[in-house]
This record gives C-alpha cells, structure tokens and sequence, in this order.
C-alpha cells in the first residue's frame, strides 16, 4: 500500500494544504513479508514513527486496531498515543474519511 499511496501523496497535499509523509511500517511481529494491515504491531508502528512531531496527524487502517482498540500485539492504541506526546492518532477505513473528521 505504502507505493500506492507514496504515488498520490503529492496530491492528497495539494488538496488538504500540508504536507503528506507515507510511512511504510516494517512487520517485524509477523516477519517482513506479512504485509496485511490487521497484523501489524503497535510496537512495529511505534517504531516507524520515530520521525514524528507535536502537532503531526498520523492516519492508521483501521484493520490496524480490533474492536478493543488494541494491536494484534496487545499495545492498545492508548500506549502509542502517549508514545507521541502531540501526535495526534487516528485510525480509518480510508484516508478522506479520516481527514474529513479532522
């Protein structure tokens, strides 16, 4: 998804008047080849976040959270948002809605 979305970045920028990073989160719960959203880790997200700044907005799947709001590797999604304090965490089946909801 990450190239898919890297290609139309450029647009999704223009069009919300900010800049758009794609961040492609390596599996490593799993392993690197499981690429599915429903399995990636709050820890391997966490990581891949490393860059983020007070003030950033960061647009996760929803299949990322199950209806507890928790990884498949039990962080709940509580654990990560107080990992990046300012960073703001939303989770949704599709970008536009997320953004719309902002």
């Amino acid at each position: 998804m990450a190239p898919f979305l890297r290609e139309r970045a450029p647009r999704l920028a223009e069009a919300v008047g900010s800049s758009v990073d794609v961040v492609q989160v390596r599996n490593d719960y799993f392993g690197e080849t499981v690429t599915v959203a429903g399995l990636l880790g709050g820890r391997d997200i966490l990581a891949s976040l490393g860059d983020a700044r007070e003030g950033d907005l960061v647009l996760l799947p929803a299949e990322a959270l199950n209806a507890d709001d928790t990884f498949i590797d039990d962080m709940p999604r509580e654990e990560l948002e107080r990992s990046l304090p300012g960073v703001e965490i939303r989770a949704g089946h599709e970008v536009t809605e997320a953004l719309r909801a902002s």
